[in-house]
């Protein structure tokens, strides 16, 4: 028994020795230099014997007697134009496609060697909305108003800017009434909020108003400072903005005639404020019929209450206020 476990033991050291003598000249480095038809490729062994069935894995594996040329090329008998195709889909194991580009192929290489400016430039980037609001500096600040925002074609943009053309209402209404959906973002303090329309604002006049004192509701805010203004025209959404800088009056409209507009999808939202909620959406709940309250004489009103109002000429009026709950739901 032990005798025929030696001899089997024997037999296979020698086999192992047989082949070790017929290998011994052939000795493949990490690094290999190919000729292909012609054209030449540095790789590793690694990425030729990567796919174990191929015929690039079978001949580096040593199994079969392999020598280089004079120059040290292992040379391939075979049109080499598209080779690199093969080596990089055994690198990556990703196929470039037919049709690729040198800029498709130039943001692979980049984000293999993970150079963030090259992709930068060369991946387009999805437009982002309220790029040029100085009042939403924040990602988060800017993201959370497209979410809340109907899902639409094209991009936010500048319709006005207060601060350049003025802050009268019928300035507001000249660049702002009839351009569709739109978006007021206010500045107070540190506190910022606004209001979306489905909407178009137009300058009705047929308006009967009358005032009384109230206790405005503060969680928008005190001072309002900048006011911004979107539109659409066409596919084409724009953005505006109005900015003001006034005060918080105990004012309130309490009767109108042919002012107020039928809105569904408005809504206001507070993004800082100073009970220090978290940006949130406050939605149009009731009275639809009085979403909105178009007049010349002011700049941007929400709501039956009103809810929110900019006035004529806001940097210096003092009759801007909030007082949240009479169209829209009060945050809780």
């Amino acid at each position: 028994m032990l005798q025929r476990e030696a001899a089997r033991l024997r037999q296979e050291q020698e086999t192992i020795d047989s082949m070790s003598k017929k290998l011994e000249h052939v000795h493949f480095s990490s690094t290999i230099q190919l000729n292909v038809g012609g054209h030449r490729f540095t790789t590793s062994l690694q990425t030729l014997t990567k796919d174990p069935n191929s015929m690039l894995a079978a001949m580096f594996s040593g199994k079969f007697e392999m020598k280089p040329s004079e120059d040290g090329t292992f040379f391939i008998d075979r049109d080499g134009t598209h080779f690199r195709f093969v080596l990089n889909y055994l690198r990556t194991g990703k196929l470039t496609k037919k049709g690729a580009t040198f800029l498709d192929e130039l943001a692979e290489e980049a984000a293999f060697y993970q150079i963030q400016g090259i992709l930068d430039d060369l991946v387009p980037k999805a437009p982002q909305n309220f790029e040029e609001s100085v009042i939403l500096t924040t990602e988060d600040h800017r993201s959370a108003p497209s979410d809340w925002l109907p899902q639409q074609d094209g991009k936010w943009q500048l319709l006005m800017r207060a601060s350049q053309e003025g802050f009268q209402a019928k300035t507001f209404h000249s660049k702002c009434d009839d351009k569709g959906p739109t978006v007021t973002i206010v500045k107070s303090g540190n506190n910022i909020f606004g209001g979306f329309t489905e909407t178009s604002w137009s300058s009705n006049t047929s308006v009967s108003i009358s005032k009384k004192k109230i206790q405005p509701h503060n969680f928008l805010g005190g001072n309002v400072k900048r006011v911004m203004l979107p539109s659409e025209t066409g596919a084409l959404t724009q953005l505006g903005y109005l900015i003001a800088q006034c005060h918080v009056v105990t004012a309130c409209v309490v009767s109108c005639t042919g002012s107020y507009v039928h809105c569904s999808q408005s809504f206001l939202f507070s993004m800082m404020n100073p009970q220090g909620v978290a940006p949130s959406k406050i939605s149009l709940v009731k009275d639809q019929q009085s979403a909105i309250f178009c007049d010349r004489r002011y700049g941007p009103l929400f709501g039956g209450g009103c809810d929110l109002h900019i006035s004529n000429n806001a940097n210096t009026s003092g009759s801007s206020y909030s007082n949240l709950g009479f169209s829209y739901q009060l945050p809780t």
